[in-house]
């Protein structure tokens, strides 16, 4: 058996740490950014607290992806750290780190790492993960100024 893969995704995004953060433990702003791929809805439970569960339902046509966990670490603004676990990790918990630094007034640098994920499934995390914090960077971004 292959050891367990990982991942790390980063981003720059115009809004706040905080306003970061709060996305990732707000159910409704879970709705809006995690439909990577064909996902077309998503249903979302949170108890934001350590030890606090969370589940993600990735709804697309005729396939429901359920995404379960636990809070290991909550310090808001800087760091949020959780299992994660759903067939695509062979429903074994997986850890997923996001790590938020401020830059500048406006502006916070988000590092998502996802470690003990099955080695066949790194490709397909990294890609699902890029999207959603592309997704979530749109959502919490102010439109440009023409």
């Amino acid at each position: 058996m292959d050891a367990p893969g990982s991942l790390v995704v980063k981003k720059q995004m115009a809004a706040s740490c905080e306003e970061v953060f709060d996305a990732w433990t707000d159910p409704m702003s879970l709705m809006e950014f995690m439909k990577p791929g064909s996902v077309q809805r998503v249903d979302a439970t949170v108890d934001a607290r350590v030890g606090g569960k969370y589940r993600i339902d990735m709804i697309g046509v005729g396939d429901i992806t359920s995404h379960t966990g636990e809070y290991l670490a909550i310090d808001r603004p800087r760091l949020l750290k959780f299992t994660w676990i759903s067939k695509n990790t062979d429903n074994r918990p997986s850890v997923v780190t996001i790590e938020l630094t401020p830059r500048g007034a406006a502006a916070c640098e988000l590092v998502l790492t996802h470690t003990g994920l099955p080695q066949e499934q790194v490709k397909n995390h990294t890609d699902g993960w890029t999207w959603i914090v592309n997704k979530q960077s749109e959502l919490v971004s102010p439109p440009a100024k023409k």
